[in-house]
């Protein structure tokens, strides 16, 4: 559609949400501690719609699509040396920090009273943004990789090639913004 953004890129890490923006304001200098915001207690929680495939070894797709409140999501690759590929057990870790509770106070500031942190091993998700919801994405936990404004995010594992030459294993991921 008309003004939408396409990027595509290979990543071994995915930071999406408050950990994302948290290394952006630490990458904004000496005054990052006044704009910091202190974890996950603090954070406010975004509204996403992650679906996602689980990593089976029959390689058979198992697809869940839950809708969650989340401080962040975190991707990594699951395998970390090249010699630990095999075809049929390559996946990826999906982290989701999820706000169960909130307590709204009646100063200005509200916090997560309670989080819950679900691990997954993983093919492949998706996560948008319910209601236009935009978010930070820092890609390799480079502060110099951060994305804003992204509403739309879709990674897979790609795969080892067939042949013995050795190739870095890289997340393959697209944005929407």
């Amino acid at each position: 559609a008309g003004g939408e953004k396409r990027s595509e890129v290979f990543v071994y890490s995915l930071e999406l949400g408050q950990s994302a923006a948290t290394r952006a304001i630490k990458a904004s200098g000496p005054g990052s501690k006044r704009l910091g915001i202190d974890g996950d207690r603090e954070a406010v929680p975004l509204a996403l719609q992650i679906a996602y495939c689980k990593a089976t070894v029959s390689r058979r797709s198992q697809w869940n699509n839950v809708e969650k409140n989340c401080t962040s999501v975190n991707l990594s690759k699951a395998c970390t040396k090249y010699d630990e590929l095999e075809s049929n057990t390559e996946y990826l870790h999906l982290s989701m920090t999820e706000v169960v509770k909130r307590q709204n106070s009646k100063s200005k500031k509200s916090y997560n009273q309670q989080i819950s942190i679900t691990k997954i091993k993983i093919d492949k998700v998706q996560i948008i943004g319910v209601n236009n919801t935009t978010f930070a994405v820092c890609l390799d936990q480079d502060e110099q990789k951060v994305l804003q404004s992204v509403t739309r995010c879709e990674v897979s594992v790609c795969y080892k090639p067939e042949d013995k030459v050795p190739q870095k294993l890289k997340g393959h991921t697209s944005f929407q913004m």
